[in-house]
């Protein structure tokens, strides 16, 4: 029995020993293992950052720039400063909203610069000035008062006409 147990000790003892040295190399492993998973982690944060970055980049360009570029037109636009282009070119909703204004200044200098012609005529006496374009939406009501003026200041200068005729004849 003493035979058995010393061949019973010496190979727990070589169990113990090969359970050491697996257990080395386990936590050598589990080591190695924890820092790639540590450097893995660290890579992924770092280019999320990078990533997010770059779409803050996308966004200020694409988005809050043309926005800014809006914002400050139609700041000049309501100062009734019409000389002025915004340059947004692009097919989404804001590159709409730059054309939409950018057409909305064309109409108003258009409606403008049409009656600012025929009030000028009228002052000078040509009272047969007639507006040369077609106005639209809110703005007819411009366009016929000037054609009612332009028609109260015909009557009345046929009465004046009218009445020095008989002046002259009497």
């Amino acid at each position: 029995t003493k035979t058995s147990i010393n061949t019973l000790i010496s190979m727990l003892d070589e169990v113990e020993t090969i359970a050491k040295e697996t257990l080395a190399s386990k936590e050598t492993q589990l080591v190695v293992v924890t820092w790639i998973t540590l450097g893995v982690c660290c890579g992924t944060i770092v280019a999320v950052i990078v990533a997010c970055g770059f779409m803050v980049l996308y966004i200020f360009k694409r988005i809050i720039t043309p926005v800014q570029k809006i914002t400050e037109s139609s700041q000049l636009l309501s100062e009734g400063n019409l000389h002025f282009r915004i340059g947004v070119t692009s097919n989404n909703e804001i590159g709409i909203l730059a054309n939409s204004l950018n057409s909305s200044v064309d109409t108003l200098q258009t409606l403008i610069n049409d009656i600012t012609n025929c009030l000028t005529a009228i002052s000078h006496g040509d009272l047969t000035q007639h507006s040369q374009i077609d106005y639209i939406g809110d703005f007819v009501k411009i366009q016929k008062a000037i054609e009612t003026i332009s028609h109260d200041l015909n009557i009345s200068m046929a009465h004046i006409h009218n009445a020095s005729e008989q002046v002259s004849q009497g």
